[in-house]
C-alpha cells in the first residue's frame, strides 16, 4: 500500500515494541531458564562461527581456529552453565559499549532525551553485568538481558509514538 509523501510507517516499531517488552518481562520472570536460552543462543553462535571459519578460510591456522571455535560452542552447548561466566562477560562488554555509544548519538538528535536515558541505563547494566563477572550467577544475566529488551522495547514504542505523531501533523498540514 502506498505512502503518500513524508508519511512513515510506524507498524514495525510499534511491533517489535511490544514483542520485545514482553520477552523483556519473560526474561525478568523466568531469569534462570532465559539465561539457559541466552548460553545455548551463545554456544550456537560460537558452532556457527567456527563452521564459517573452517569452509570459508584458506590457511592452516585459519582452519584450526575454527575448529577450536566450534568445540569450544559444543562444549558449551553441552555443559550447561559452564559458559555463564564467559556469557556475563561478553554482556558486560558488549551493554557497556553499547551504552556508551547511545549516549553519545544522543548529542544532537531529535529523541536525544530517550536516547540519553537507554544509553545510562545501558552503560549501568554492562557495569554491574562486569561487577558480578567472577560471580554470575544465571539469575543475574536474566534480568539484565530483561531489562535491556524493556529498553529496546520502550524506544521502539517511544519512536512509533513520534512517528504518529509526525504523520498526524502531515494530514493536519495537507488538509
Amino acid at each position: 500500500m502506498n505512502k503518500p509523501a513524508g508519511r512513515q510507517d510506524h507498524s514495525f516499531d510499534r511491533f517489535a515494541g511490544v514483542a520485545l517488552l514482553v520477552l523483556g518481562g519473560i526474561s525478568m520472570l523466568f531469569p534462570l531458564f532465559s539465561s539457559m536460552l541466552l548460553e545455548k543462543a551463545f554456544a550456537l553462535g560460537l558452532m556457527g562461527g567456527g563452521v564459517y571459519l573452517m569452509t570459508t578460510s584458506s590457511g592452516a591456522l585459519k582452519v584450526i581456529g575454527g575448529i577450536l571455535l566450534a568445540l569450544a560452542g559444543g562444549n558449551l552447548l553441552v555443559n550447561g552453565g559452564a559458559g555463564m561466566a564467559i556469557l556475563t562477560l561478553a554482556l558486560g562488554l558488549y551493554f557497556a559499549y553499547s551504552g556508551f555509544t547511545a549516549y553519545k548519538k544522543s548529542e544532537g538528535n531529535e529523541e536525544s532525551a530517550w536516547l540519553r536515558f537507554n544509553g545510562i541505563c545501558t552503560l549501568l547494566l554492562g557495569v554491574v553485568a562486569l561487577w558480578q563477572w567472577g560471580e554470575a550467577t544465571p539469575t543475574v544475566v536474566g534480568v539484565i538481558v530483561g531489562i535491556k529488551l524493556l529498553l529496546i522495547g520502550l524506544y521502539h514504542n517511544s519512536k512509533a509514538n513520534l512517528i504518529v505523531k509526525q504523520n498526524a501533523e502531515l494530514n493536519h498540514a495537507s488538509a
